[in-house]
């Protein structure tokens, strides 16, 4: 999984294998979730390596736990993936299966649980949350709105013309038994009044007014 994420152009810490000595172990890994702006706690069917001082907690249990604090302080924009392995979670022990729905039942903002089928499945999903591109906002005050009518819901597209005051750019075409073609028309700048366009023009209907 390490490599996985490398490859997808994460920075994956810690680099060094996990200290064996229970305060080392909650030490080290303080200090390594300080420099990640996420976590990704990986299960599997069995508990994991206890604390010697407390039997009742494992070591990835642990790490969650903490990892779940730093979601709930103000202002975080911590992100936490709990990826629970298909392959290695098809016989799961009660203990761990508590600790399972536990997780579960206590998802909050900016966590995500997932059982992908595998670990580049997984990183492809870490990758849609982590990697967000910014939206381009456009200005839509020369924004052209075009409306294509029957003649016979003329009044009505008008009347819809006038009601979008503000846009600058509002133009539609009509077509009907009466006109050999497309007959087009441009509502005022504000939204007023439709002005038709006398035959003969040469001005192109998409023109703005």
């Amino acid at each position: 999984m390490a490599i996985t994420l490398s490859k997808a152009g994460f920075n994956v810490l810690p680099s060094i294998d996990c200290p064996a000595d229970d305060d080392d172990f909650k030490r080290k890994s303080a200090e390594e979730m300080d420099k990640c702006v996420c976590s990704l706690h990986m299960l599997s069917g069995e508990f994991g390596r206890r604390f010697e001082t407390d039997d009742e907690i494992s070591f990835p249990q642990y790490q969650f736990l903490e990892a779940k604090k730093r979601i709930s302080t103000s202002g975080s924009d911590f992100n936490v993936f709990v990826w629970l392995d298909p392959e290695n979670s098809r016989t799961v022990k009660p203990v761990q299966q508590n600790f399972i729905k536990y997780i579960r039942n206590n998802i909050t903002r900016n966590m995500m649980f997932s059982n992908s089928m595998g670990p580049m499945q997984m990183v492809d999903d870490i990758r849609v949350v982590m990697m967000k591109q910014d939206t381009m906002v456009y200005d839509s005050k020369d924004t052209d709105i075009f409306f294509i009518f029957n003649q016979q819901d003329e009044q009505d597209a008008q009347q819809a013309a006038v009601a979008r005051t503000g846009c600058r750019g509002q133009h539609g075409i009509s077509a009907g038994p009466s006109s050999p073609g497309l007959r087009p028309w441009s509502p005022g700048r504000w939204g007023g009044s439709v002005r038709r366009r006398q035959p003969g023009s040469h001005r192109p209907w998409w023109a703005p007014p």
